[in-house]
């Protein structure tokens, strides 16, 4: 992936001047840094970092560390970066203290589909409790939870857009069941 036009990080930047102070000196742990929306996220975050010489870290949580590096090589090489291999649901906790955390990730191993919609559900929860397993150990102070597009599904070849009302995403009011445990998610 291409770094980021630097209209656009200069854009961002502009617009948050005064929030990155907090920051200073500290460290931030981040899952979801390969997705759409937390690879801006992430390119930004390294771009304050080095904007105003914040001295701060940011720890990587991603899948294939190889193939991040192979389709980011400007973020996986950045000084203020590194990569942390492993999946959401048993990631090992990285050693310090994080003060700061943004989860964009969703645990793409199951597709969010109709067929296996329970599987991606359970998937998430687990994810979402070991994030928040390593929050409480690792001195989270703030935590940004944001969505995933895998919300939406798969996204078909002819539709260049996804609108709000897309309906290919699996039902978020049908009845999943697990080990005979019924779920209405509504």
């Amino acid at each position: 992936m291409a770094p980021l036009p630097p209209q656009d990080l200069d854009h961002v930047l502009s617009h948050t001047q005064g929030l990155w102070e907090s920051l200073r000196g500290q460290s931030l742990f981040f899952t979801g840094g390969t997705g759409f929306v937390g690879t801006w996220l992430l390119e930004s975050q390294l771009r304050a970092l080095d904007e105003f010489d914040l001295g701060s870290k940011v720890v990587v949580l991603t899948r294939d560390p190889e193939r991040f590096h192979s389709r980011s090589p400007h973020l996986a090489e950045h000084a203020a970066g590194q990569l942390h291999g492993g999946n959401l649901i048993g990631f090992a906790f990285p050693e310090g203290v994080f003060p700061f955390f943004i989860h964009a990730a969703t645990e793409a191993e199951f597709t969010p589909d109709a067929a296996h919609s329970l599987c991606a559900f359970d998937a998430d929860v687990a994810g979402t409790r070991r994030v928040l397993e390593f929050a409480r150990s690792h001195g989270v102070r703030r935590l940004l939870f944001t969505s995933s597009g895998a919300v939406y599904g798969k996204q078909p070849p002819d539709l260049t857009h996804i609108p709000e009302e897309y309906a290919g995403a699996p039902s978020t009011i049908a009845a999943l069941c697990s080990k005979n445990t019924w779920l209405f998610i509504q």
